[in-house]
């Protein structure tokens, strides 16, 4: 009897680690046209639409998820003299259906939230007047991705993400990316 359950616990350990998941980290960087969406009192001193660089970090858990992390960084100026410097980090939680000769080509899903934070410097009927103010966003979005080989992938994504604060700058906004992974 002592026999069956040593056996049954070596099958076990055999059986679990067989069941481990892989990771695969990565490394990305994200060129993003965003388009905002005001609040109505807003409407005319921010940017309606900009460009943005993202850092991504992440892994791959299996074959069908990944974990990212995000960090996007943009400063805007406009003739008038009015600034903006806009920053978000967060993470994502990425869906992944691969499919394609060795799965090269993947489709993409994702849901996560982030910490947005907008410094602005504006001109306005009354002189100067600086906005700086935070906001957590809600991000969902899609895309596509395409394995060049092991290491190297392109990426095209679109996210939408609705913020939380109903007196934030931007009541949600609008963001297509297209960027390079590197996979370790």
């Amino acid at each position: 009897m002592k026999k069956f359950v040593l056996l049954g616990g070596v099958a076990c350990l055999f059986a679990a680690n067989a069941q481990a998941l892989e990771l695969s980290p990565y490394i990305g960087a994200d060129y993003n046209y965003t388009m905002t969406h005001h609040a109505k009192s807003d409407a005319g001193l921010l940017p309606s639409k900009y460009h943005t660089g993202t850092f991504a970090f992440g892994t791959y858990v299996g074959r069908y998820a990944a974990l990212e992390g995000f960090a996007e960084f943009s400063k805007y100026e406009d003739k008038k003299g009015n600034r903006l410097n806009y920053r978000a980090f967060g993470a994502d939680l990425l869906g992944v259906l691969p499919f394609g000769c060795h799965d090269q080509f993947k489709l993409l899903g994702s849901v996560g939230a982030g910490r947005y934070y907008n410094k602005a410097r504006l001109t306005t009927v009354a002189g100067k007047e600086t906005v700086d103010e935070y906001d957590w966003g809600y991000r969902f979005g899609a895309g596509a991705q395409y394995d060049i080989n092991e290491n190297w992938a392109i990426r095209t994504m679109y996210h939408h993400v609705v913020f939380n604060k109903p007196h934030f700058a931007y009541t949600n906004l609008d963001a297509f990316s297209v960027g390079v992974r590197y996979n370790f």
